[in-house]
This record gives structure tokens, C-alpha cells and sequence, in this order.
């Protein structure tokens, strides 16, 4: 039975971390909410071609019914995590080996980080973490169009919590989709990212989530 520890410290709960999704569907609304309720950060930022009011407004909801005060906004402005899930989903007949697909997705990714830079939500700083697929060939590329620019994936953390195994197609078959797996792997890389980048002080108290 798999079982899984979520850690934060007590003065990470309404944090200055400020975070934003491209691409709110099936994973990157995951990905908000989850984010949202693990880490509490101070401010969420939804991104996307569509119309995102009424995916603000659930969300808003949502906080609100969990007592938790993260802002969630459609406005830009500029990020911690620039989290981009936007592309095409992966699917049996369009799998993450074809070029077509993976050619795709990247030009997608592109066009999304050159928009976010114009409009000043990508600053120096900011950390990119690719959930777009095929997600070890898109960082790749990234990374080297982005040379000094900390670029991430959560494939580590998601082939942990999936027992060494790559279910993705085999969720996709069956579901038609992946989010739950992905989404709670992206949130143990945010966790990762910021104790790195925010060591806790010592003797701050320390918050434990199981679960099975």
C-alpha cells in the first residue's frame, strides 16, 4: 500500500511564494488546488487562452472553504514558480516518442514563456517547472534555450510515489488522462524548490500530512 509524508513548517503556511499555472485543465487546476491547500502560498496566478473566471472564482471558493488566504488571481505579475502545463495531452496515438507531438508541445511551451516574459511574470529569478509532455524532452530543450535559468520536471518525485513504475499510458488508456499522480509529484518539487531556496529557521515547527 503506498504511503506518502508531506513536511512544511509552520511559517510556510501563508508564505510569500507566489505562483503561477499555465494551462488550467485537467492537471494544471490539480495543480492549483493542491498547491493552494499543501503549501498556502501568498499569491496563485491562473494563465490560459480561455476564459479562466469562472476557474478563479472555483478556486476562490474552494480557499475560502478550506479557511486558507492565498490570492488567486488572473492578473500578472511577477512569480516565484512559473508552473507550465499547457500543450496538447499525451494520448496512445499521439505517445511523447513522436516528433510531431513533442515539436508541438515545445513550440507551445515556448510561445507561453516568451508571453510571460513580455508581460514581466517571469523575472530573473523566477524557477520554470515543465509538466508539459513529453516532459524529460521539453526540460532538455529548455534548459539549453535558457542556459542559467533553473528549469525543473517533477518525473523524479512522480516515478517515486508510482513505485519506480511508468504508468502514465496506462492511466491515460483507461482514464484519458493523468492529474492526481502529477499534481501531487509537482507539489513535492515546489516543497524541494523552497526549502532549498528557504531553509527553515531552526526551531520553527514542523507540520506532518500521511497519508495511504
Amino acid at each position: 500500500m503506498l504511503s506518502f509524508s508531506i513536511y512544511f513548517t509552520t511559517k510556510s503556511l501563508g508564505m510569500v511564494m507566489r505562483i503561477l499555472v499555465a494551462g488550467v485543465g485537467h492537471l494544471g487546476s490539480q495543480v492549483a488546488m493542491m498547491s493552494a491547500m499543501l503549501l498556502a502560498p501568498s499569491r496563485i496566478i491562473l494563465y490560459d487562452i480561455k476564459d479562466l473566471r469562472g476557474d478563479i472564482l472555483d478556486l476562490r471558493h474552494a480557499c475560502y472553504g478550506l479557511g486558507i488566504a492565498t490570492e488567486i488571481t488572473g492578473r500578472l505579475s511577477p512569480v516565484d514558480y512559473a508552473i507550465i502545463a499547457a500543450g496538447r495531452p499525451r494520448t496512445p496515438e499521439s505517445d511523447g516518442s513522436k516528433a510531431e507531438f513533442y515539436l508541438g508541445n515545445l513550440n507551445t511551451v515556448r510561445a507561453v514563456i516568451r508571453s510571460l516574459l513580455k508581460e514581466g511574470a517571469i523575472k530573473r529569478t523566477t524557477t520554470l517547472i515543465i509538466l508539459t509532455n513529453p516532459v524529460l524532452r521539453i526540460t532538455e530543450a529548455i534548459r539549453a534555450e535558457m542556459p542559467g535559468r533553473e528549469v525543473h520536471n517533477p518525473e523524479e518525485h512522480l516515478l517515486r510515489i508510482r513505485k519506480g513504475r511508468e504508468l502514465g499510458m496506462e492511466i491515460v488508456r483507461t482514464k484519458g488522462y493523468t492529474n492526481f499522480g502529477a499534481a501531487v509529484s509537482c507539489v513535492h518539487l515546489l516543497q524541494e524548490l523552497e526549502r532549498r531556496r528557504r531553509p527553515p529557521r531552526s526551531g520553527a515547527k514542523r507540520r506532518r500530512i500521511s497519508g495511504r
